[in-house]
């Protein structure tokens, strides 16, 4: 599976659900429903593809470790742990191929979507692949599928006193 396989099934997943559907839905209830699309599609691919889906969503996931979406992850969530950081970029990736790369061209994009009140997490996107594998071999052995992918956080740290001075709009936006 190429990326741009990869992000072809993210994309269509949103499209699957459709604007109209999609049209006065939660937040949540929308990526549900998108998760649900994603999962029919995987589950027609065979074993080996979707071992390769993960890989790529596991290499996008290393592409966006930066401190700065962290930060935003942390002003559009009202906090973010290193779960909640790790849910924030499976949502970021579900946005899709054009969003992810906007994000990573400049952070204060990825909160483009987010409405204040709302989270912007998909933690879901962490086992989908594993979930579709198990229903398409019956087996449990998924991880064990897996190449090591390692991911090391990229940028400038920062202190929790100072993360709304990174993105000030985005700090009054979510009044933090």
């Amino acid at each position: 599976m190429t990326k741009d396989m990869f992000w072809d099934l993210i994309d269509k997943s949103g499209r699957d659900v459709g604007k109209d559907e999609m049209d006065g839905l939660s937040a949540r209830l929308r990526r549900d429903r998108q998760m649900d699309r994603l999962l029919d599609r995987l589950r027609m691919l065979g074993p080996e593809e979707i071992v390769q889906f993960h890989c790529c969503f596991e290499e996008c996931v290393r592409d966006a470790f930066r401190w700065d979406l962290w930060a935003v992850a942390w002003i559009v969530n009202g906090g973010c742990s290193d779960d909640g950081f790790d849910y924030f970029l499976g949502w970021l990736i579900l946005q899709g191929q054009e969003y992810y790369h906007a994000a990573l061209a400049d952070p204060e994009t990825a909160a483009r979507r987010v409405k204040r009140g709302e989270f912007a997490q998909c933690g879901e996107m962490w086992s989908i692949a594993r979930r579709a594998y198990e229903a398409r071999t019956g087996k449990e052995d998924f991880y064990e599928q897996l190449p090591k992918i390692t991911r090391t956080i990229q940028g400038k740290r920062w202190s929790e006193q100072e993360v709304g001075n990174l993105f000030p709009s985005l700090a009054k936006k979510f009044a933090l």
